[in-house]
Protein backbone atom coordinates (compact mmCIF):
# COMPACT_ATOMS: atom_id res chain seq x y z
CA UNK A 1 0.00 0.00 0.00
CA UNK A 2 3.09 2.65 0.73
CA UNK A 3 5.06 1.32 -2.25
CA UNK A 4 1.73 2.36 -4.47
CA UNK A 5 0.68 5.60 -2.28
CA UNK A 6 4.91 6.65 -2.56
CA UNK A 7 5.27 5.59 -6.46
CA UNK A 8 1.97 8.16 -7.54
CA UNK A 9 3.23 11.30 -5.26
CA UNK A 10 6.89 10.62 -6.78
CA UNK A 11 4.83 10.38 -10.28
CA UNK A 12 3.42 13.75 -9.77
CA UNK A 13 6.34 15.72 -8.29
CA UNK A 14 8.17 14.39 -11.78
CA UNK A 15 10.50 11.56 -10.80
CA UNK A 16 10.51 8.53 -12.65
CA UNK A 17 9.71 5.68 -10.31
CA UNK A 18 11.07 1.71 -10.24
CA UNK A 19 10.08 -0.31 -7.80
CA UNK A 20 11.49 -3.76 -6.45
CA UNK A 21 10.91 -6.26 -3.99
CA UNK A 22 14.36 -7.76 -3.63
CA UNK A 23 17.23 -5.88 -2.91
CA UNK A 24 18.70 -8.21 -5.59
CA UNK A 25 17.00 -6.54 -7.93
CA UNK A 26 17.96 -2.92 -7.21
CA UNK A 27 21.61 -3.98 -6.80
CA UNK A 28 21.03 -4.96 -10.57
CA UNK A 29 18.75 -2.22 -11.49
CA UNK A 30 21.48 0.39 -10.35
CA UNK A 31 24.57 -1.65 -12.82
CA UNK A 32 21.64 -0.59 -15.59
CA UNK A 33 20.75 3.18 -15.00
CA UNK A 34 22.11 5.85 -12.20
CA UNK A 35 19.25 6.24 -10.05
CA UNK A 36 18.87 9.44 -8.40
CA UNK A 37 17.94 7.61 -4.89
CA UNK A 38 17.17 4.45 -3.97
CA UNK A 39 14.23 4.13 -0.75
CA UNK A 40 14.31 0.75 0.93
CA UNK A 41 13.54 -1.05 4.08
CA UNK A 42 16.79 -2.53 5.14
CA UNK A 43 14.72 -5.59 7.15
CA UNK A 44 13.66 -6.56 3.43
CA UNK A 45 16.31 -8.35 3.40
CA UNK A 46 19.11 -9.90 4.88
CA UNK A 47 20.95 -8.35 1.80
CA UNK A 48 20.25 -4.46 3.06
CA UNK A 49 23.46 -3.37 4.17
CA UNK A 50 24.84 -4.75 0.54
CA UNK A 51 22.45 -2.54 -0.89
CA UNK A 52 23.38 0.12 1.25
CA UNK A 53 27.09 -0.18 -0.04
CA UNK A 54 26.67 -0.24 -3.05
CA UNK A 55 24.36 2.40 -3.59
CA UNK A 56 27.23 4.04 -1.87
CA UNK A 57 30.21 3.23 -3.77
CA UNK A 58 28.24 4.74 -6.49
CA UNK A 59 27.14 7.68 -4.85
CA UNK A 60 23.42 7.27 -4.74
CA UNK A 61 21.48 8.79 -1.93
CA UNK A 62 19.72 6.19 0.14
CA UNK A 63 16.83 6.61 2.27
CA UNK A 64 16.08 3.62 5.24
CA UNK A 65 12.44 2.68 6.25
CA UNK A 66 12.11 0.28 8.84
CA UNK A 67 9.42 -0.81 11.23
CA UNK A 68 11.47 -1.35 13.45
CA UNK A 69 11.67 2.06 15.08
CA UNK A 70 14.28 1.37 17.64
CA UNK A 71 18.18 2.99 18.40
CA UNK A 72 19.81 -0.15 17.29
CA UNK A 73 18.42 -0.46 14.10
CA UNK A 74 18.69 3.82 13.50
CA UNK A 75 22.47 3.62 14.32
CA UNK A 76 22.95 0.33 12.21
CA UNK A 77 21.51 1.95 9.18
CA UNK A 78 23.51 5.22 9.27
CA UNK A 79 26.61 3.35 10.04
CA UNK A 80 26.01 1.59 6.64
CA UNK A 81 26.04 4.78 4.97
CA UNK A 82 22.27 5.86 4.89
CA UNK A 83 21.87 9.37 4.49
CA UNK A 84 18.21 9.40 6.17
CA UNK A 85 15.73 7.04 8.10
CA UNK A 86 12.45 7.07 8.56
CA UNK A 87 10.25 5.16 10.70
CA UNK A 88 7.04 2.99 9.51
CA UNK A 89 4.35 3.99 9.39
CA UNK A 90 5.60 7.38 8.17
CA UNK A 91 3.33 9.82 5.68
CA UNK A 92 3.68 10.45 2.59
CA UNK A 93 4.48 14.61 3.38
CA UNK A 94 7.35 13.45 5.47
CA UNK A 95 8.79 10.86 3.46
CA UNK A 96 8.61 13.88 0.05
CA UNK A 97 10.46 16.19 2.50
CA UNK A 98 13.12 13.58 3.22
CA UNK A 99 13.24 12.90 -0.51
CA UNK A 100 13.84 16.56 -0.92
CA UNK A 101 16.04 17.28 1.65
CA UNK A 102 18.72 14.49 0.33
CA UNK A 103 18.39 15.04 -3.74
CA UNK A 104 18.31 18.97 -3.36
CA UNK A 105 22.04 19.01 -3.22
CA UNK A 106 22.99 16.20 -5.84
CA UNK A 107 20.80 17.53 -8.87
Amino acid sequence: MLAAALTLTLLKQGYEVVFCKEASEVVTMIKDIQPQLIIADITFSKNGGQLISIAKHKRIPVIVLSEMANENVLQQAFDLGADDYASLPVSLTELSLRINKVTRFRA
